[in-house]
């Protein structure tokens, strides 16, 4: 008859040690492995929650609607809205809300993007900040921005080529017909 234990103890797999040592230094080896898995899991970085998430996809998909309704108003207008103001360098940048009940263009009946090209023009993000619309001085370029979870610009202007973010506080970016910073994949909570 096959005795496993006898044949395990003869092999030297216990190394000498009796079956109550042996339940004893896996018992110490098990809290080990734990402690330090906790203490990896608290260095890593944290992934952004469903209730985030949902906030940034909705705020992509909010930035795109009003990049329709602004390419719109170009179609029937030549140009891009006036941002109601004339900043220092080549693009004025000013809160979405300025598009809001006045008149954009000349030659435009209805002031605003609100109705005509857009049931109703979102002005602050999931988040509660404002949206950003920026404008060439001739009115040629636009461009639109999300300043993410945290409502802080961060880049001074928009990068040149696609940049995909990993960060819930990025800034989500659309430049003339594309987004040119947006998040792609899991989100993290990088503060």
């Amino acid at each position: 008859m096959f005795d496993r234990k006898s044949t395990v103890v003869k092999n030297g797999l216990l190394n000498g040690l009796r079956p109550t040592k042996l339940g004893l230094t896996i018992c110490a080896l098990l809290v080990l492995v734990t402690a330090g898995g906790f203490g990896v899991l608290s260095a890593a970085p944290k992934r952004a929650g469903s209730a985030d998430i949902e906030k940034q996809r909705t705020a992509f998909g909010e930035v795109r609607s009003i990049a329709l309704a602004i390419k719109a108003f170009r179609q029937d207008f030549g140009v891009y809205p006036d941002a109601g103001k004339k900043g220092e360098g080549e693009f004025t940048i000013v809160e979405m809300s300025s598009l809001q009940g006045r008149t954009l263009n000349p030659k435009q009946k209805e002031p605003g993007l609100a109705p005509a090209y857009i049931p109703k023009l979102p002005v602050k993000d999931p988040w509660g900040h404002p949206y950003l619309y920026g404008v060439s001085a001739d009115l040629t370029q636009f461009e639109i921005v999300c300043t993410g979870s945290d409502g802080v610009l961060k880049t001074a202007s928009p990068p040149k080529e696609e940049v995909a973010t990993t960060c819930l506080d990025d800034d989500i970016i659309f430049v003339g017909d594309k987004f040119v910073q947006y998040p792609k994949g899991v989100q993290y909570l990088c503060k």
